[in-house]
């Protein structure tokens, strides 16, 4: 999809997340809430980064036109694999290393961030897909 519909969902999450941030602090009120907030939102953003972005293809392949136009393409996959892994990574691999709280007490963040993905899911579905689909 080659869109900018994707960044400024996900632009729009990251104000109305902050605002709320500065007026409540939302991460010592529900920091599950938060973990289901970057599931839902960071794929908007993750989808923008295919893995050939990941290899140098010179100055004249930045995803820049000479008219500074945005065309970079956003897709599902990448999207999806980014967040998941992160997710994983953070909360089964990384967290009970730094924090020495155990994966099986702590299983609800990972939890809450897929929830926020299958949320997302379901938004791309009914929203995104159909949009592609018919343009």
């Amino acid at each position: 999809m080659n869109s900018k519909e994707p960044m400024h969902v996900f632009l729009a999450i990251c104000v109305l997340f902050f605002s709320i941030q500065l007026t409540v602090d939302l991460i010592k009120l529900n920091y599950n809430l938060c973990h289901f907030i970057f599931g839902f939102g960071a794929p908007y953003f993750t989808g923008y980064f295919p893995c050939s972005l990941f290899k140098w293809h010179g100055i004249n392949k930045l995803p820049f036109d000479r008219t500074f136009i945005w065309n970079w393409k956003w897709s599902l996959k990448p999207a999806l694999l980014i967040v998941f892994l992160a997710s994983f990574i953070n909360e089964v691999i990384d967290d009970p290393i730094q924090n020495k709280i155990p994966f099986k007490d702590d299983w609800h963040n990972f939890a809450f961030d897929m929830t926020g993905l299958l949320v997302f899911c379901i938004f791309y579905y009914f929203f995104f897909r159909d949009r592609k689909r018919h343009a």
